[in-house]
């Protein structure tokens, strides 16, 4: 149970921090170059999507708000419930 105590909060850590990395990455990304663009599909048949601030402002700040605000919120949550668990 010792064990169970331990990795729990410190799996929350781990995931909460790459979750804040990657939602900053996003924020910083896209507020500087004024667009976000993503690649889905198989490697032969691949469909690239960009969203442009300029073209599109509401799916733009849609984008940023779920693809770089959310999991950068999420995630610093995630890493201060960790830390008060490993406290507590």
């Amino acid at each position: 149970m010792a064990l169970f105590r331990f990795v729990v909060p410190l799996g929350f850590i781990v995931f909460g921090a790459v979750a804040v990395f990657m939602g900053a990455v996003v924020l910083i990304g896209g507020l500087k170059a004024g667009e976000i663009g993503w690649t889905s599909g198989p490697a032969d048949t691949a469909q690239e999507t960009r969203v442009r601030r300029a073209d599109d402002p509401d799916g733009f700040w849609r984008v940023m708000a779920f693809g770089g605000a959310l999991p950068l919120m999420l995630g610093l949550g995630a890493v201060v419930a960790g830390r008060r668990m490993l406290r507590g």
